[in-house]
């Protein structure tokens, strides 16, 4: 077991795509094999046979911590639940606010025209935290875990895992193409949930409390689709297909969180140094790695606008 650990932390990125692949194909196989034994469920795209894809999905994320040696996870309290909610305020405070949004103007314009059964909002309130929990074993507990492992503990090390990790997180996404006609909105949903992915990190990083990260990605997941899952009939795909091009300025308020929660006052939390001198020589050694990782993700996402672009020409 501790050869699996140290090869996975000698070889991160690597690491990272056994991640993702186990990840997409439990979920597959686990929805195929749902569907097949639920027929029923699968023709009405019911949330619960979501859930339980989701919740398969989920036990496999919790074996993969195990086995790349992060457990240790589970124990951690960091600086505790309620400063992971505090550092993750943005995310509470606009979901909230998009909600009362949402619903008020649904309410002015008597836009309800439909309301989901009980059961169906049970389902999916269970989803949205399955969701959440999934994801961020996978894409924090591993993922992210894995980039700050095998980079120097410094704040170029700690802002190259966070880039490195939020695009793992982006790209995962791409994997919502399948079957979709509308491809730009799965785009748009990758440039931004790439931003997001590094926010969410930023986030763990300054608290190491992954209960709390994955209480607010589950909040965030539940106030953006609980107005459209309990008054409309639109899937999850129509969801992603409307999404347009204004929406990639998206990522700049998840700059900004990031900027603030790793801010040079805040990185003796993440990456505390006994004397200042080590602390220089290391960022100066660290420094050409950090503007790698900044050069890929901004040609990806320059390549990624490029392409929704091209594609709503065609």
């Amino acid at each position: 077991m501790q050869s699996i650990h140290n090869f996975v932390r000698r070889h991160h990125i690597l690491g990272s795509i056994i991640t993702v692949a186990v990840f997409w194909i439990v979920m597959i196989l686990a929805s195929i094999s749902l569907a097949l034994v639920f027929p029923n469920l699968a023709q009405q795209e019911s949330y619960a046979l979501q859930a339980m894809a989701e919740l398969i999905t989920a036990a496999a994320g919790f074996g993969l911590c195990a086995l790349f040696g992060y457990f240790r996870i589970w124990r951690a309290r960091g600086s505790g639940f309620g400063k992971g909610l505090i550092a993750g305020g943005y995310f509470i405070f606009v979901s909230i606010y998009s909600l009362i949004i949402y619903a008020w103007e649904l309410i002015v314009t008597g836009g309800i025209n439909y309301v989901a059964p009980a059961y169906e909002i049970f389902f999916f309130i269970g989803t949205m935290f399955l969701v959440g929990f999934t994801e961020e074993v996978f894409f924090r507990g591993v993922v992210a875990n894995l980039f700050l492992d095998k980079l120097p503990r410094n704040k170029y090390g700690v802002w190259s895992a966070v880039i490195g990790s939020g695009m793992v997180f982006g790209l995962l996404h791409l994997g919502n193409a399948i079957g979709m006609t509308e491809i730009g909105g799965v785009l748009v949903q990758v440039f931004v949930a790439s931003a997001m992915g590094m926010a969410l990190s930023a986030i763990y990083f300054r608290t190491r409390n992954i209960w709390a990260v994955i209480f607010i990605h589950a909040f965030v997941d539940f106030c953006a689709l609980i107005i459209p899952t309990a008054f409309s009939t639109d899937s999850l795909a129509d969801t992603i297909g409307s999404y347009s091009a204004a929406q990639f300025v998206g990522i700049v308020p998840y700059i900004i969180v990031c900027l603030v929660l790793l801010r040079k006052s805040k990185m003796d939390i993440i990456c505390p140094f006994p004397e200042p001198e080590m602390r220089e020589l290391s960022e100066a050694a660290t420094k050409k790695t950090f503007k790698k990782y900044l050069s890929i993700s901004i040609c990806i996402g320059i390549m990624i606008i490029a392409i929704y672009f091209l594609v709503s020409l065609l």
